[in-house]
């Protein structure tokens, strides 16, 4: 279970990677917008977390 305590461990840590995902229009090829991905690296082997955005937008993080 994902803790805030945990939260502001990563935070501290630098475990928080940003990602950018476009999206791509299938009729014109183009691009309409994007995303913004969190992803929580863990410091240990194989531990790769996704954090749901809403968790984050607590407003004391």
């Amino acid at each position: 279970m994902i803790t805030e305590q945990n939260i502001l461990d990563g935070l501290n840590n630098d475990e928080f990677v940003y990602f950018y995902q476009p999206k791509v229009s299938l009729i014109t090829d183009k691009v309409i917008g994007a995303e913004d991905l969190i992803r929580w690296i863990k410091h240990e082997p194989r531990k790769m977390r996704f954090v749901p955005l809403h968790i984050l937008q607590r407003g004391h993080l």
